[in-house]
């Protein structure tokens, strides 16, 4: 699933399923695609690789659900003289396909400098890595850690950033000590234990007060990081 470092840092809000659809298709890119074509996603296989979706007799409905929030879904990217908005997919089709049902997937053209022919700084995590997350965030946090892998850590990243990387709304976590307990030790327990990254926190502060973190990011190679599943989906 090749990022460019600009995606993975950008504002966006999805479901869980809605990002479960996004991976599968975003890892269906060949390498030396030129461009986007329709990617194929059988649901049978989508069920069964997510175990979230397994074992819910309303998967269907719910895979529905999150394609319609993929077509009104987009990313809001900072640039140095304000932001720009993109859409990240431009059609979603189901068919029920006699008995073997697929949902194909085009994206957007706004997000080809995103995904395809990635200059600069990117990142290239295993479809594997996000099969147990369960949250907005447990994504978010995901690609935005294995953006730095190549650097071993994030430097100071302000609790504002955060807040802006993971669209939490100033009303949530109003407490830092809320927001560290229980949003991100617990996200990165999990980032930590079913993923081939190990992330490690330091805590930045002015004073008493926490006023970011720093985050430090190892390969773990005690994980499986295989990506076979891919041509199955």
């Amino acid at each position: 699933m090749v990022r460019s470092n600009e995606y993975t840092a950008a504002t966006y809000s999805l479901s869980a399923d809605a990002h479960r659809i996004l991976s599968v298709a975003i890892s269906a890119i060949a390498q030396n695609d030129q461009c986007f074509t329709t990617y194929r996603i059988y649901v049978k296989e989508l069920i069964t690789f997510f175990p979230a979706l397994h074992s819910d007799k309303n998967a269907m409905a719910r895979i529905d659900k999150a394609t319609d929030a993929l077509m009104g879904s987009y990313i809001k990217i900072k640039q140095k003289n304000g932001w720009i908005k993109k859409n990240l997919v431009h059609s979603c089709q189901y068919n029920k396909n006699s008995g073997h049902p697929y949902v194909d997937i085009k994206l957007d053209n706004d997000m080809l400098p995103h995904l395809i022919g990635v200059n600069g700084y990117f990142s290239s995590p295993k479809l594997d890595n996000i099969r147990f997350f369960k949250k907005d965030q447990h994504f978010k946090l995901h690609a935005y850690f294995y953006s730095f892998l190549y650097r071993h850590s994030t430097g100071v990243v302000s609790i504002k950033d955060l807040r802006q990387i993971l669209d939490i709304d100033k009303k949530q976590y109003q407490l830092v000590g809320h927001l560290k307990n229980r949003l991100l030790n617990p996200s990165i327990k999990l980032i930590n234990d079913v993923t081939d990254i190990n992330i490690s926190t330091e805590e930045v502060k002015e004073g008493r007060k926490i006023t970011g973190f720093i985050f430090n990011i190892t390969k773990n190679t005690d994980k499986p990081s295989s990506n076979s599943v891919n041509s199955k989906l």
